[in-house]
């Protein structure tokens, strides 16, 4: 063996011997510790599946957390198959779609998991540069959530104009 090797060896073993003695220095420890809490009637724990933390008196809480922010996953937009069958079919790299597009790579995949639909300006560049293969007007399947919640916040709308006595013809004052 090399001088390194067995030098080396040698720091081991003193470590270990080291880590030994301190692991039977901290048993003896707890088993002090033990006997202490047995004599004022405290029985150490054997493991059980009981709780640690604070008492029911304490200040914290122990309520479940809030979920976390962030997009709901309930109600996802209608799939475009025919993005989703250019996109997949396309020899440019997803970095070079999206730069002809002036979008983000993250953009272009929140299409294709239907998490966002492209703009009007954006679904007409999309239409160009596919060769009129994903045709601009096939984003526009609504979204049954974003479509009810449009026609709720509308309605709302209108109730609030009928209480200020507006009409909703022709929002002239009666």
């Amino acid at each position: 063996m090399s001088p390194t090797i067995s030098k080396n060896t040698e720091e081991l073993e003193k470590i270990i011997t080291t880590l030994r003695t301190d692991r039977e220095f901290h048993m003896n420890a707890i088993a002090e510790i033990d006997a202490t809490f047995a004599c004022f009637g405290i029985l150490p724990d054997s493991g059980s599946n009981k709780k640690r933390g604070s008492s029911k008196g304490s200040s914290v809480s122990t309520r479940k957390p809030a979920p976390k922010k962030g997009k709901k996953q309930a109600g996802k937009l209608p799939l475009n198959p025919q993005f989703v069958d250019w996109w997949e079919n396309e020899e440019r790299s997803t970095a070079d779609i999206a730069k002809a597009l002036g979008i983000s790579k993250t953009a272009i995949y929140n299409f294709k998991n239907r998490h966002q639909r492209p703009g009007p300006a954006t679904r007409l560049k999309i239409s160009q540069l596919s060769n009129g293969k994903v045709p601009a007007d096939s984003w526009l399947g609504a979204s049954p959530i974003k479509a009810s919640a449009a026609f709720k916040k509308q309605e709302r709308k209108r109730k609030r104009k009928r209480k200020r006595g507006i009409n909703d013809s022709d929002d002239v004052v009666q």
